[in-house]
């Protein structure tokens, strides 16, 4: 794979692959021309990207050509149609591949004087393992150093078993982190009460081949605040870099961090979920909703930037809220208790394939889980149509 993301990917870097003696390997390889309209082709293409998207990810390169593996010349791809041709690449890999394999990316590099070399960036993929349909058959790819090849019965088994067990070590990991903050083994000194918990976990964390430095970490503090907080503090800790809010009170406790792990998972804690109002405790429906998609979002442009690979999943929970008064619009009130019946709320994952999605869209099925648990059918910050229009 080339060491860039692919929108910044420049000739010279093509031209480097020769010039280096590039040789493909497990994560790059190189086509000489483009894939063709027969259904061979087609196959072969299908193959190339489910063996990266089963393996590590890689990239696929048009317009480079090769002998025994090592990239010779660019002669890149003259005369072609290239945004055509992304879309006629897209086309063939979106069918007879089950599941489809999510979150690949093409783009056209242009080549001065020889016309444009396409660049197919396909990631690890989590949904997998990915299945190519041959006529009436499915075939499983795999990838190597010497490039593709067809996984056996035994690879087959373990693929899927992988694939099973991830989701459990994703909660497992999530419910150790929250039983540690809840003991009070939490990076600062938090405020007692309810906590909103907010974590981002990359997959491919869990394949522990990410290793973010301090440094890189630090330089994107800025993206990690603290949740609901305008100001806030940072420093490199043993786990990465944390930003955290300042001690408050008589108790000098803090009321809100954001821990970034160097694996690139995103652990961000809020004391501020319950608020105290005329003796009454109260969570702020429009403010929790508002606040989740702006830290969300900036979290996600964060772990971009450090070139953290999709997808994440992101995980919500509310612990201590029993009993609070769950606050909406004035023409709400009144139609209902209100109150949320539970102490521990976990709420529905989410699984974030771009790193600009649609927040509102995105996280309706979290903000509705905690509308039900305060008797309500579903969050009234949607309107009919299932647009996010906040009630003042």
């Amino acid at each position: 794979m080339i060491p860039k993301p692919l929108d910044k990917i420049e000739a010279a870097d093509i031209q480097s692959l020769v010039t280096n003696g590039d040789e493909e390997r497990r994560t790059l390889d190189f086509k000489r021309d483009l894939p063709g309209n027969a259904d061979k082709d087609k196959n072969e293409l299908r193959a190339d990207v489910t063996s990266f998207a089963n393996a590590g990810g890689g990239d696929l390169i048009f317009g480079v050509d090769e002998a025994g593996g090592v990239a010779t010349a660019v002669p890149g791809l003259p005369g072609v149609d290239a945004d055509a041709e992304i879309r006629r690449i897209e086309a063939v890999i979106q069918t007879s591949i089950d599941p489809r394999v999510p979150g690949f990316e093409s783009r056209a590099v242009s080549i001065p004087g020889k016309g444009p070399v396409i660049v197919v960036r396909v990631p690890k993929s989590w949904r997998g393992p990915h299945l190519v349909k041959i006529n009436d058959t499915f075939r499983m790819f795999g990838r190597n150093s010497k490039g593709k090849y067809i996984f056996d019965a035994t690879e087959i088994r373990s693929a899927f078993a992988l694939s099973a067990e991830l989701p459990e070590r994703i909660r497992r990991w999530r419910d150790d982190r929250m039983a540690k903050v809840i003991g009070g083994d939490a990076p600062v000194p938090l405020e007692d009460g309810a906590r909103l918990f907010i974590h981002l976990l990359p997959l491919s964390s869990f394949a522990g081949n990410v290793e973010l430095s301090a440094a890189d970490l630090g330089k994107q503090h800025l993206a990690f605040h603290p949740p609901g907080v305008s100001g806030w503090n940072h420093r490199v800790n043993i786990d990465g870099v944390m930003t955290f809010s300042g001690p408050r009170g008589e108790t000098k406790r803090n009321n809100a961090y954001c821990q970034v792990f160097r694996s690139g998972r995103v652990e961000a804690v809020s004391t501020d979920i319950v608020t105290v109002h005329e003796k009454r405790r109260l969570v702020a429906s429009l403010w929790y909703e508002e606040m989740m998609m702006q830290t969300v979002a900036s979290y996600l442009k964060g772990l971009k930037d450090l070139g953290v690979q999709l997808p994440v999943v992101v995980l919500v929970a509310i612990s201590g809220a029993k009993g609070a008064w769950f606050a909406v619009s004035r023409r709400l009130m009144g139609m209902g208790d209100s109150t949320i019946d539970r102490d521990m709320l976990l709420l529905p994952e989410v699984l974030v394939e771009t790193y600009t999605p649609d927040m509102a869209t995105l996280f309706r099925p979290v903000f509705d889980a905690v509308w039900n648990a305060a008797g309500w059918e579903r969050s009234f910050n949607y309107d009919e149509n299932g647009k996010w229009t906040p009630r003042k």
